[in-house]
C-alpha cells in the first residue's frame, strides 16, 4: 500500500525535509540564502515493514517505488537531458555537515540522480531511500543550490 499525491482521507502525502534549525531565525524564517533555496520532499512512500517484512511484500514495494522513480527520471530527462549520478556516501563521513538538502538525502539514500540547472543556479535530484529496514521505502525529490561535485 503506497501513499502518493493527491492525498487521500486528508492524510499528508508530502513530507518536506527540514532545514538546519541553527540557520533559522527566531521567527522561523530562513536567514541563510543557500538554505532558503533548498527543499526536499517524499513524493511516494511504501508501507512500513514493522509487521510484515516478507520477501514478497518488500519486493512489491520496491518495484512500485522503482516504477514511479523511472517514470520521473524519463520525464526529467526528456526536459533537461541526462542526469548525473552522485554518490552520497562520502557526505556521511565528513567532519562538517553536508549542505541541505544533501545532508537529508545522504541519511537515507546512497545516491541521487541530479539534473543541473545552471540558468537557475540550482539543481534537481531524485533518490530512493529507506531510513531502516522497518521504515517505508521513499521516493524523494530535492532542489538545491549548494555545489554538488
Amino acid at each position: 500500500m503506497l501513499t502518493a499525491w493527491p492525498p487521500k482521507n486528508n492524510a499528508p502525502s508530502l513530507r518536506i525535509c527540514s532545514s538546519s534549525p541553527s540557520r533559522r531565525s527566531t521567527h522561523g524564517r530562513e536567514t541563510d540564502p543557500a538554505v532558503r533555496a533548498t527543499t526536499c520532499g517524499v513524493l511516494q512512500a511504501s508501507q512500513d515493514f514493522w509487521d510484515d517484512r516478507g520477501e514478497e511484500t518488500v519486493e512489491a514495494a520496491e518495484q512500485e517505488i522503482d516504477t514511479a522513480f523511472q517514470k520521473l527520471v524519463a520525464a526529467l530527462t526528456a526536459r533537461w537531458g541526462s542526469p548525473e549520478t552522485v554518490d552520497l556516501e562520502p557526505y556521511l563521513w565528513t567532519e562538517d555537515p553536508a549542505p541541505e538538502p544533501i545532508n537529508e538525502l545522504c541519511q537515507i539514500s546512497g545516491q541521487m540522480l541530479v539534473w543541473r540547472r545552471p540558468d537557475a543556479g540550482r539543481w534537481v535530484a531524485l533518490a530512493i531511500g529507506q531510513a531502516d529496514r522497518e521504515f517505508p521505502i521513499e521516493l524523494l525529490a530535492a532542489v538545491g543550490a549548494a555545489p554538488v561535485p
